[in-house]
C-alpha cells in the first residue's frame, strides 16, 4: 500500500495534463482512504488477535471507506472538498490540485478523523508488542511503525494546516519527505529482522491453542483463568470452576482423588520448597480413564514475589499404555498370559521378605509348587504344536481355577510351571491345593475335537523349612516333583530332605533333637476321631511335632527318619505317649460322657521290637492314671 501511494504520488507529480492528474489524484485519494482500515487489519494479524476479523467486523470497519471511495467515483467531490471564491489553480498540470484557497468539506473530516483513529488504533497494537515482546519482534514493530505511521503523520500534518512552513512548496505534501526514511525503514526491517516473513504470535493465542490444559492460580490455589484445553480435559466449563480450589475441582474426577490424602499434600510441600513439583495423575473411571503429567510452576511479579502457581496438565495416556505393554512384553508369558521366569523371581522375592516380616503372627508359611505335565511331548509329537500350545492355556486356565485369587500362577518354560501360595495356614492346606491341581488337570481336555487325558506331578516345598531364597526353593520343590514322577506320576509329593545321605547335615539333626528332647521342644496337636452315628467325638489322634527355634514347626517326616536311625525316636515318642496320656485323662475328668473318650498314638515299628515294650506302656499307665482301654496303638 505504501509503494502504490509513493508510486501514484511520482506519477502525478509528472503529469502534464489535467485529465491524467486528475485520475491519478483520485487514485492516490482512494489508497489514502483504504491504507487506515487494511493497516488495523493488518497490525491484529501481526498481533495475533486474528479471531476479531470476523465479517461482521470487516463491514463496519471498512463501512466509512467504502463510503468515501463512493463519493470519489461519482465525482462528489464538493462533499470532501468545498472551493472557495476566489480561489486559484495549482498550476498547469494539476488538474484539480487545489492549494489555499479550499475549504474540506464535511464528509472529509468524518473519513479523516476515521481514518487517523484506526491508524492510532494499529500503531497501539505495535507498541504494546514493542513493549512486551522478545528485541527481534520489538524491532519489528519499529520498523513497521516508521513505515507506515511516518508518512500518515506528515500527510495529516499537510491537510490539517500543521505545516505550515512547508506549504510554500508547489505541488509538494510533506508525506513525500516521509516516504524515504519509511522505505529505508521498511527495506532494513525486510533484509535484517525478517520483516513480513517471520511474524510473532501472540502469547494468549499460543495457550489458547496448546493442546496442554493450562490453568492460573492465586496465591490461595483458586482457578483464576484456564483454556479450552483445561475445560476438556477436568470436564467443566470455565464459568462453573473459576474462583473454585483446584483441589476441589480435581476430587471430582472419578472415584479416587488424584490429589487427595498424603499424595496431594506431599506434592505440594514440595511446590512450596521448590517452586515446582510434577505428579502422575489419573483422571477418569474404567476404560475412560486418562493419565496426565501435572506441573505446578510459580508466577512472580518484577519484583519476585509470588503472585500465583501456572498449573500444566500433559497428557501422558499413550506412554502409559506403551510401558504397560512393554512390561508385559518382559514380565508375561504370551501364550497363556502368565508370569514368566523373571516375574515369578521377583514375586517370589517379595513374598519371601514379606513372610519373614510376619514371622511369629502365624502367617510366616510360605508354599511353593514346582509341576510338569506327563507325557506332553508325546502330544506335540502326535497332535502337533498347535494342540499342544491349546493344551498349555487350557492348563493354565485350570491352575488359576484352582487356586486363590492372589495366588501366583505362572510358567517358567514349556510345560513347566510354578505356584507360590502365601500366608498358607498349614502344610496340610498347601497339600489340599496340590491335591485340586492334580485332579483338575487329570479332567478330559477337548481340544480341537480330540479328547485327551493328561497328568500332572507336583513337588511341594516350604518356606522357611525348605529354604531362605528363591533359587533354593525352586531347587527343591522341583526336585519334590521328580520324586513324584518317580512314583507313578498323576500325584503331589512334599520335599524332605534326605538328611540320611548327607553326614554333615545327619550330625547337626541328630545334635538339635538331642536338644529338642532335653529342653522338651516337642508339641503333641490332637486330631478329633468323630462317631458318624451319633455324631459327637468319641477321641483323638495325637501329632508330634517339633518346635524348631530355626525353622519354625517341623512335621514327623522332617525328623522322623533321623530319629529312627539314631535311637532317640524312643525317647521321643516315650514322652508322646505320656503326653497323650495325661491329656485324655485331664479330659475325662473335665468331659465325662457315657463312653470314655480314647487317644491314639502313632509309634515307630523299631518300638515292637523293643524287649520291654509292654513295661514301658505299663508305667506310662500307672503314671498317668488313664485305663489302658482308653488308648489305641498304630
Amino acid at each position: 500500500m505504501l509503494a502504490l501511494w509513493g508510486l501514484l504520488y511520482a506519477v502525478e507529480l509528472g503529469a502534464l495534463d489535467g485529465p491524467l492528474a486528475s485520475t491519478l489524484q483520485k487514485a492516490r485519494f482512494a489508497v489514502l482512504v483504504l491504507a487506515p482500515p487494511l493497516w488495523l487489519v493488518f497490525t491484529l494479524q501481526y498481533t495475533g488477535r486474528v479471531g476479531w476479523l470476523t465479517r461482521g467486523f470487516l463491514a463496519l470497519l471498512f463501512a466509512v471507506p467504502a463510503a468515501t471511495l463512493a463519493l470519489i467515483a461519482t465525482n462528489g467531490e464538493h462533499e470532501l472538498v468545498w472551493i472557495t471564491e476566489g480561489a486559484r489553480e495549482a498550476g498547469p498540470g494539476t488538474g484539480a490540485m487545489v492549494l489555499p484557497g479550499f475549504e474540506y468539506g464535511p464528509w472529509f473530516w468524518i473519513d479523516f478523523s476515521y481514518g487517523a483513529l484506526l491508524v492510532l488504533a494499529g500503531a497501539a497494537l505495535l507498541v504494546l508488542m514493542l513493549r512486551n515482546s522478545q528485541w527481534l519482534y520489538a524491532r519489528q514493530s519499529a520498523c513497521l511503525l516508521l513505515g507506515f505511521v511516518g508518512p500518515w503523520a506528515a500527510h495529516a500534518a499537510y491537510a490539517t494546516g500543521l505545516d505550515t512552513g512547508l506549504r510554500a512548496l508547489p505541488n509538494l505534501d510533506p508525506a513525500v519527505l516521509a516516504f524515504v526514511p519509511a522505505g529505508l525503514a521498511l527495506a532494513w526491517g525486510i533484509h535484517r529482522h525478517k520483516l513480513l516473513d517471520l511474524s510473532p504470535v501472540a502469547h494468549d493465542t499460543v495457550v489458547e491453542g496448546m493442546s496442554d490444559g493450562t490453568l492460573v492460580l492465586d496465591k490461595r490455589g483458586r482457578i483464576v483463568d484456564l483454556n479450552p484445553s483445561a475445560c476438556r480435559i477436568l470436564d467443566c466449563k470455565a464459568v462453573d470452576v473459576v474462583g473454585e480450589g483446584f483441589r476441589e475441582v480435581l476430587s471430582r474426577q472419578g472415584k479416587a482423588a488424584p490429589l487427595s490424602g498424603n499424595r496431594g499434600t506431599a506434592l505440594l510441600e514440595r511446590y512450596e520448597k521448590q517452586g515446582q513439583a510434577n505428579e502422575e495423575i489419573r483422571l477418569g473411571e474404567g476404560t475412560e480413564a486418562r493419565h496426565y503429567d501435572l506441573a505446578l510452576s510459580a508466577l512472580h511479579d518484577g519484583r519476585g514475589n509470588r503472585t500465583g502457581t501456572l498449573v500444566v496438565l500433559h497428557e501422558v495416556t499413550e506412554r502409559k499404555l506403551d510401558v504397560e505393554r512393554l512390561d508385559k512384553l518382559a514380565h508375561y508369558d504370551a501364550l497363556t498370559g502368565l508370569p514368566n521366569r523373571a516375574l515369578f523371581y521377583e514375586r517370589l522375592s517379595q513374598e519371601i521378605a514379606r513372610s519373614r516380616r510376619t514371622q511369629g503372627v502365624g502367617k510366616e508359611l510360605l508354599a511353593v509348587m514346582f509341576l510338569d505335565l506327563d507325557r506332553f511331548k508325546m502330544i506335540n509329537d502326535t497332535l502337533g504344536h498347535e494342540v499342544g500350545d491349546l493344551l498349555l492355556k487350557e492348563t493354565a486356565r485350570r491352575l488359576k481355577e484352582s487356586v486363590r485369587e492372589y495366588d501366583v500362577v505362572a510358567r517358567l518354560a514349556g510345560d513347566e510351571f510354578t505356584v507360590i501360595l502365601p500366608e498358607v495356614e498349614s502344610r496340610r492346606a498347601a497339600t489340599d491345593v496340590a491335591r485340586r491341581i492334580v485332579e483338575a488337570i487329570a479332567a478330559p481336555f477337548n481340544l480341537q475335537g480330540n479328547e485327551l487325558l493328561i497328568s500332572t506331578s507336583v513337588g511341594v516345598c516350604f518356606y522357611p523349612t525348605d529354604g531362605h531364597d528363591p533359587t533354593t526353593l525352586v531347587k527343591n520343590a522341583d526336585s519334590a516333583m521328580y520324586r513324584a514322577k518317580a512314583g507313578g506320576k498323576n500325584r503331589y509329593e512334599v520335599y524332605a530332605e534326605d538328611v540320611l545321605q548327607n553326614p554333615t547335615k545327619h550330625f547337626e539333626l541328630e545334635n538339635e533333637l538331642n536338644r529338642a528332647i532335653e529342653e522338651n521342644r516337642f508339641v503333641l496337636h490332637y486330631q478329633p476321631e468323630i462317631k458318624i452315628s451319633s455324631g459327637r467325638m468319641s477321641g483323638a489322634e495325637a501329632l508330634v511335632r517339633w518346635e524348631h527355634p530355626e525353622r519354625g514347626l517341623l512335621h514327623p517326616e522332617d525328623f522322623a527318619p533321623v530319629a529312627e536311625e539314631t535311637g532317640l525316636i524312643f525317647s521321643i515318642e516315650r514322652w508322646v505317649l505320656r503326653e497323650a496320656c495325661r491329656q485324655m485323662r485331664s479330659w475325662q475328668e473335665r468331659y465325662p460322657t457315657e463312653q470314655a473318650l480314647t487317644v491314639s498314638v502313632n509309634i515307630s515299628g523299631r518300638h515292637f521290637m523293643h524287649p520291654n515294650l509292654s513295661g514301658v506302656v505299663r508305667g506310662v499307665f500307672e503314671e498317668t492314671g488313664l485305663p489302658p482301654r482308653a488308648s489305641s496303638w498304630r
